[in-house]
């Protein structure tokens, strides 16, 4: 099914965790792709972007912009601590940008690339489910979370979403 454009738009969280936008992943195999456009009023500790989540642990795995021209895999073991993460510079989000997220029964992935269409997709994350999850990502969504309890903006994304 396709939706959108949507505008989601998560409010101050003053520092107290993340906030997580999340539909249930329809039966395995799937992928889901998102073309996005995202911005961040003043703020530099930010981090934000597509998730995989696991919602009866909290667990999340997160792929998007931080700190401006930064890309971001982060393995969160809760919406409040950051356990891991992996950082591509040279990023420039001032685009849309498309993204998936995939379960085949295995393995997971996160994927991000500049056009979505020609099929060149760098793969960010590839690992067994249960590498960093207890058992699995039973959601999918977008996750938010400003990362420094100062600041008083709000992040705003607009989307459109292809599951298959």
């Amino acid at each position: 099914q396709s939706q959108g454009p949507l505008v989601i738009t998560a409010n101050q969280i003053n520092g107290s965790g993340g906030s997580i936008y999340y539909r249930s992943t329809p039966a395995t195999p799937f992928t889901a792709t998102f073309v996005v456009r995202w911005q961040a009023y003043n703020t530099n500790f930010f981090n934000h972007g597509v998730c995989l989540y696991e919602t009866g642990t909290g667990k999340v795995i997160t792929l998007g912009p931080t700190n401006g021209s930064i890309l971001r895999l982060g393995k969160w073991s809760s919406t409040t601590t950051l356990s891991t993460n992996a950082d591509y510079p040279g990023w420039a989000p001032d685009f849309p940008v498309w993204f998936q997220v995939g379960d085949d029964g295995t393995n997971i992935t996160l994927k991000y690339s500049v056009d979505g269409v020609y099929g060149k997709w760098y793969t960010a994350l590839s690992e067994a489910k249960a590498t960093f999850f207890t058992t699995a990502p039973d959601a999918y969504g977008f996750f938010f979370h400003k990362n420094n309890s100062s600041l008083t903006s709000d992040y705003a994304f607009a989307y459109s979403l292809k599951e298959a």
